[in-house]
């Protein structure tokens, strides 16, 4: 499912027909939980996020919705870092009291990894849950994230991010209500921007800066 080498056919294929299937390791947890504690299932999954992917892959994901800059850049690949620090890149992503659950994981072929994200809104409760893919590889033995890919409609082309690359992070539509049983059916949310720890000008525009 490398992003960087094909990127399209192996992440259309899983947001297409899921996780099920081949090598997988079902890990919902719920933003905020204390470590260790169970939390309640996320569709196709039921046990505990306690797969070094799936935790690699929440600490990222949570520290972007927390506007933790520093937490959420530990988790990414060095190379991704060093490619949104070289074009000053912001996460123009946003969301309201985010809940967060982390679902499916799936290792291919040549070891890179996809764990499925489930993430709610407290001020949209009523507009579904979001889904998204978050990729992720080793460096030097720790899992870390270098990609997150999402699908907007039925019939749409997937999204796909390669922080790695020199393109700008896209700006997901707003989430649509869950439909069916696909892998990925709504896009990701918005991440607001961080409120400090940033110095910035008045003609500064707000945004998610990679340190």
């Amino acid at each position: 499912m490398s992003i960087r080498t094909f990127s399209v056919a192996s992440v259309c294929l899983i947001l297409s027909v899921g996780c099920s299937g081949g090598d997988s390791s079902p890990a919902p947890q719920a933003s905020g939980a204390p470590s260790g504690a169970s939390a309640p299932a996320a569709p196709g999954g039921g046990a505990k996020a306690d797969s070094p992917i799936a935790k690699a892959a929440y600490e990222f994901m949570d520290a972007v919705f927390a506007n933790d800059i520093a937490r959420a850049t530990q988790r990414l690949t060095p190379q991704a870092i060093q490619n949104l620090q070289a074009q000053d890149q912001r996460f123009e992503w946003g969301a309201d009291a985010a809940k967060l659950k982390i679902g499916e994981v799936k290792v291919d072929a040549s070891g890179e990894a996809a764990v499925q994200c489930f993430v709610s809104q407290q001020a949209n409760a009523g507009e579904g849950v979001s889904e998204l893919l978050c990729v992720l590889r080793q460096v030097e033995g720790e899992w870390l994230v270098y990609g997150v890919a999402w699908q907007g409609g039925e019939n749409e082309q997937p999204q796909i991010v390669n922080f790695e690359e020199q393109t700008a992070p896209a700006t997901p539509a707003q989430p649509r209500p869950q439909a069916g049983d696909r892998y990925v059916d709504s896009p990701a949310p918005q991440i607001p921007p961080a409120q400090g720890g940033v110095p910035r000008t008045a003609t500064d525009p707000g945004g998610y800066r990679v340190q």
